[in-house]
């Protein structure tokens, strides 16, 4: 990862303070999660120094970083492996939060499950997870 757009990067997620509390990065399925939520300012991938480019269609309304509170930021996207990037630059958004000042880093996704139990929307934590 190159320092410098990594510096560039994090200067333009963080905060108008400079610094960044928490990040949130959501996935597949939940693209939507803040519209109408929070008045969040979005920030274009393609204005983020070192920003991978989505290339699956539909897997997020925007592919953004959004302002979301004063001190918080949500990812719109993540990036998948199969997607064929570098695990370098799957990394990057957390690695931008991360140097951005971000002490917590939460994590979303949209998992299937076995158990009949579950029903579509229900709220999971994974305490541990397969390589």
């Amino acid at each position: 990862m190159k320092r410098k757009k990594l510096d560039e990067a994090a200067i333009c997620c963080a905060t108008a303070g400079g610094t960044l509390d928490a990040a949130i990065i959501l996935g597949s399925g939940f693209g939507g999660a803040l519209r109408d939520r929070v008045d969040a300012t979005p920030i274009p991938y393609k204005k983020i120094a070192g920003m991978p480019e989505p290339t699956v269609p539909g897997h997020a309304v925007k592919h953004s970083w959004e302002h979301c509170t004063a001190a918080h930021r949500c990812v719109q996207r993540r990036f998948h492996l199969y997607e064929d990037y570098d695990p370098l630059e799957i990394v990057y958004p957390v690695a931008v939060a991360a140097h951005a000042g971000a002490k917590t880093i939460v994590l979303t996704n949209a998992a299937g499950g076995v158990n009949a139990a579950y029903d579509a929307g229900d709220l999971m934590l994974i305490v541990d997870q397969l390589n």
